[in-house]
């Protein structure tokens, strides 16, 4: 998916998209490293190679960036400011883990009145019976869950129909964009 096209792109520290009504993108970076206790080694270091922004998607001059340090891009960070500056109202989520990030942004996405947009298959989570738990059960609750071909087929029928009345931004592997 081309960054030109106002569709995102995906990499390693998170993602970045140019909104298709020009508004200003998004960056927004997956936590930093692990909380005290969570086993294992961190792997998204700010400066790191894991955490690194591939050179295609590098922040422009006139992007904002934003960089998430808890499982809710929401919390500790100033994306709510940015997402109602920009006039965005509908967030699109996907990325790993499905009964964390996904869960935890969603969750807090609903309690700010965003609508939302969960594209189960660009989800994951430790077991298929979680994941399909929370898009079966628990997301459409809170959300319309919908493949990424029925969200494309959707934006694409929108952008004909000139329904971009309102913003939309897109949660991607930690990741959230505009």
């Amino acid at each position: 998916i081309e960054r030109a096209g106002g569709l995102v792109g995906k990499h390693p520290g998170g993602l970045l998209q140019k909104h298709p009504c020009n508004r200003q993108p998004l960056l927004l970076t997956a936590r930093q490293g692990l909380p005290p206790g969570a086993g294992g080694a961190p792997s998204l270091i700010e400066g790191s190679e894991g955490a690194a922004i591939v050179a295609e998607l590098a922040p422009r001059p006139e992007d904002v960036v934003v960089t998430k340090h808890t499982t809710s891009p929401f919390h500790t960070t100033d994306l709510g400011v940015y997402l109602r500056r920009f006039g965005v109202s509908t967030l699109l989520l996907t990325g790993y883990s499905t009964t964390g990030v996904v869960e935890g942004t969603l969750r807090d996405a609903r309690d700010q009145d965003y609508d939302c947009v969960v594209v189960r298959d660009c989800c994951a989570a430790a077991t298929v019976q979680e994941h399909d738990t929370c898009m079966d059960i628990v997301f459409p609750r809170m959300a319309w869950v919908a493949s990424v071909d029925e969200v494309i087929n959707a934006l694409y029928l929108a952008s004909n129909q000139s329904a971009y009345s309102t913003g939309s931004a897109l949660m991607l592997d930690g990741g959230l964009c505009t």
